[in-house]
């Protein structure tokens, strides 16, 4: 689980979540009394629902606790919304209010710890890793990316490139996932490298990243030597892109390999 836990992101959306029996206790609870067509309780109905819907989107599209428990956030402050609609009109326009103030001032904290992927600037920064990788290493790429001694032993080379937005929430919550790949997968002969697509949204549409058909982000490519040989989540039979529901570490890994290659690298 992330290490952000106790951030201000966290802990002011705990409290609009743990505050609903004070504002329940503050309204007409009659509404939520009332029974619906099943014979249950609003209040019980609403809240079977919401367990429900997370709980199949746990089954579902579960891939790590950051981006679930958002999910959690806002399927609780929705259905609090509701109950506090039920209740009192005055006390659900002051929570929707204090809902939108947070989620304006309080963002989500990014990922701070350790980490072995390289920010790449520009499409020039990118050619030079490119140079590296087909063994034509210029004497700025030579003293800049991880020169390991061994490297003239490695038959081949690899750059995992992880394309980004801070404005994409997804990315965000994956940040820490990436992290921790780049420094289990750690080797000789693999870069771990992201840049950012809003910043390069030129280049990027060059190497099929179309930023305007609604690409799903982070967009992951992994170079061998110099050319393309993955990508995800990559395109359909008919050329259009593919959307990615989550992002799990196993299946990231089984895609690029990666097990296999930092078994090239030792």
């Amino acid at each position: 689980m992330s290490k952000n836990i106790f951030s201000a992101y966290y802990i002011f959306n705990y409290l609009l979540i743990l505050i609903y029996p004070i504002l329940r206790n503050s309204g007409n609870k009659y509404m939520l009394k009332r029974k619906d067509n099943w014979g249950y309780q609003r209040e019980d109905s609403i809240i079977t629902i919401l367990v429900t819907i997370l709980l199949l989107r746990y089954v579902r599209y579960f891939s790590n606790w950051d981006k679930f428990l958002c999910e959690i956030f806002f399927y609780c402050k929705f259905a609090i919304s509701i109950l506090l609609f039920l209740i009192s009109r005055k006390i659900f326009f002051w929570y929707i209010l204090a809902c939108l103030i947070i989620w304006l001032l309080i963002k989500y904290p990014k990922y701070k710890g350790p980490s072995n992927i390289i920010e790449i600037p520009n499409f020039e920064a990118f050619n030079d890793i490119i140079d590296r990788l087909q063994n034509k290493p210029s004497e700025k790429s030579h003293k800049r990316y991880h020169n390991n001694s061994n490297s003239n032993n490695i038959t081949d080379n690899y750059l995992f490139v992880i394309f980004y937005s801070y404005y994409s929430y997804d990315c965000l919550y994956t940040e820490e996932l990436f992290a921790d790949l780049s420094i289990k997968y750690y080797s000789a002969n693999l870069i771990f490298a992201k840049m950012n697509v809003d910043l390069n949204e030129a280049f990027v549409e060059k190497l099929g990243i179309n930023l305007h058909h609604n690409v799903t982000l982070p967009y992951m490519i992994m170079f061998k030597n110099g050319k393309e040989e993955e990508r995800l989540p990559g395109y359909d039979e008919k050329g259009k892109p593919r959307k990615m529901k989550f992002y799990r570490e196993k299946d990231i890994v089984d895609v690029f390999d990666f097990k296999n290659i930092i078994k090239q690298g030792k």
